[in-house]
């Protein structure tokens, strides 16, 4: 019938390799790093991939963000000038906005992003635990329905009260978190280790011990 698949028994096995692509959200955390603190290459770059997630090399165009591309690989640097406020609707990449979000903390005037709902039934309310990262380092946020207005002031200081983000078991919350404490931020995370859900190398990469 429509719903059952049938695998004929004795087989023989052909043994085929198969190239998978990279998970882009992830990617998009080194890439939010790049933007911030330096430089990031991504090795075979799956420009025609059907993920959503690979328009963050455009959003980080917007933001000003340098990004280079040749038909192997995707650059992201670090511009000499502040970044820039970005509107984005991430309907069909809702997977972005806690590190966006953040991002849009380190940049010049007000940003939105929205179109994606359904971010409060992801592992966590991430409307609501994002607005309580950037709260906590003095960054204005207003919840949408659908999203969030950030709205920092610069130069924003570091001289804030240490503190304690709970990750609430979201892994792309520990993304966001980490960007905050790569600038220089008095920030614990709790729970750590819940980015071995889905890049497991990602504290080595970032060269932080949390």
């Amino acid at each position: 019938g429509q719903n059952k698949i049938t695998i004929a028994a004795h087989q023989k096995v052909k043994i085929n390799s198969y190239p998978v692509e990279s998970d882009l959200s992830s990617s998009f955390a080194i890439a939010a790093f790049a933007a911030l603190n330096g430089q990031a290459r991504f090795q075979h770059f799956p420009f025609k991939s059907l993920q959503p997630d690979k328009v963050f090399l455009q959003i980080l165009k917007r933001m000003g963000a340098l990004v280079e591309t040749t038909s192997e690989w995707a650059q992201v640097s670090q511009s000499k000038e502040l970044l820039q406020a970005v509107h984005c609707n991430l309907n069909d990449c809702p997977d972005l906005f806690p590190v966006l979000a953040t991002l849009c903390a380190f940049a010049r005037g007000a940003s939105q992003l929205d179109g994606a709902p359904h971010l409060i039934f992801k592992e966590s309310n991430r409307i609501e635990k994002t607005a309580e990262l950037l709260n906590a380092i003095g960054v204005k946020t207003q919840i949408l329905p659908d999203g969030m207005r950030i709205t920092p002031h610069h130069p924003l200081t570091t001289q804030v009260k240490p503190f304690e983000f709970d990750t609430d078991h979201d892994h792309r919350l520990a993304f966001a978190a980490a960007l905050v404490a790569s600038q220089g931020f008095p920030i614990q995370i709790t729970n750590p280790q819940v980015v071995t859900k889905s890049f497991p190398e990602f504290w080595d990469i970032v060269r932080m011990n949390f």
